[in-house]
């Protein structure tokens, strides 16, 4: 049996890949879908996109 941070650690990675490929799948088949999705998410947060981009240019 592995220890219990190296179990962990295959599950996410497991969890990584499995979310990373149904990202993947919904980018490739159904691209409006996903972004009116993105759109709808980051609309509705509309101090997130600006404390990302405050955030970016603290390092450019």
């Amino acid at each position: 049996m592995l220890e219990t941070n190296t179990d962990r650690f295959w599950w996410m990675i497991g969890a990584l890949s499995v979310g990373g490929a149904a990202f993947a799948v919904l980018k490739l088949k159904y691209p409006d879908l996903l972004d009116k999705g993105l759109d709808y998410l980051l609309g509705s947060f509309p101090n997130i996109t600006g404390l990302v981009s405050g955030f970016f240019h603290l390092f450019s």
